[in-house]
């Protein structure tokens, strides 16, 4: 399914109306012309709110990994010298001291356990986000369609009313036609006009 080369810029319009916070330069980069595929791929692509889904679970998992490990932080190494007076002079003396945090009480696997959750969880916010924008852009590209749809049946219509007129006219000028009918045909070409501008409107507002 994809829109006829006039219409790209009206589905834009009403597809950018779901993220107004994009930048110009991601803006410009919807692809034209504009399927519903297409639509799909530029939303999941630059949709702030899912970018920012995808981040939070690249930053989970790399905290989930990092929460399995066997101790807490690395190894501390300290070192401390001092000056000692002794009767035949003086000495430095010199302590090293390696201090190594553990986790106790099954701190470690709790630890780990939590790690794992958020990052479920933030999948899982990321899958409903996903499938929310999905019928999202769904129902703005197809409402743009069908709104474009109508304009092109009303337009037809008002081409079919123009033709009836200008019979009708020819008829009464040559005496084989009636007053009535050519009011009639008068009344309905204003009537396929007023509709095609509704249909325009429409069209204008789903956007």
């Amino acid at each position: 399914m994809y829109l006829p080369r006039f219409l790209p810029g009206k589905a834009a319009c009403g597809l950018c109306m779901l993220w107004v916070s994009l930048s110009a330069s991601a803006v410009t980069q919807i692809p034209q012309p504009l399927t519903i595929n297409a639509a799909l791929n530029w939303a999941s692509e630059y949709n702030p709110t899912l970018r920012s889904a995808r981040l939070r679970i690249q930053r989970l998992g790399g905290e989930a990994i990092h929460a399995d490990v066997p101790v807490p932080s690395n190894p501390r190494l300290e070192l401390e010298a001092g000056q000692r007076d002794q009767p035949n002079g003086s000495s430095t003396d010199i302590g090293i001291q390696l201090s190594q945090e553990f986790w106790i009480a099954g701190q470690g696997g709790l630890r780990e356990d939590a790690a794992t959750s958020r990052l479920g969880a933030a999948r899982a916010d990321y899958d409903f986000l996903a499938a929310t924008t999905t019928a999202r852009v769904r129902a703005a590209f197809l409402s743009v369609l069908v709104a474009e749809q109508a304009v092109n049946t009303a337009e037809r219509v008002v081409d079919t009313n123009e033709q009836l007129e200008t019979y009708a006219k020819k008829r009464l000028n040559a005496g084989a036609g009636t007053r009535i009918e050519s009011n009639a045909a008068r009344l309905g070409l204003q009537r396929a006009r007023a509709f095609a501008a509704a249909a325009r409107d429409a069209a204008t507002n789903s956007t």
